[in-house]
């Protein structure tokens, strides 16, 4: 064999590869995900505990979030606040000057 067969050759097994390569990924240059699962396999029951288990912690989570949200200011601490920041501000711009 000469030079020019082996590279002719070369070429050939590198864009075989290549095509198996691209077969393999997501088109994307990713690795396809495989669909297999890790670890054990839960029972039917064991699911359902589980899901019980997030509706109870999900549900006072959101309980408390929606008590939270109807709390409103008074007027009164809403200008108290309001005063000490135009206040804040005032120094702010005076120490600029």
């Amino acid at each position: 064999m000469n030079k020019q067969e082996i590279l002719i050759e070369l070429d050939a097994e590198i864009a075989r590869l290549q095509q198996a390569r691209h077969l393999l990924m997501d088109g994307k240059g990713k690795a396809a995900r495989s669909a297999k699962r890790t670890g054990r396999p839960k029972s039917p029951e064991t699911r359902a505990r589980m899901a019980a288990g997030q509706k109870k912690r999900w549900g006072t989570a959101t309980k408390a979030a929606k008590k939270r949200a109807g709390h409103t200011m008074s007027p009164e601490a809403r200008a108290k606040i309001s005063a000490g920041q135009k206040k804040r501000w005032a120094e702010a711009k005076k120490s600029v000057k």
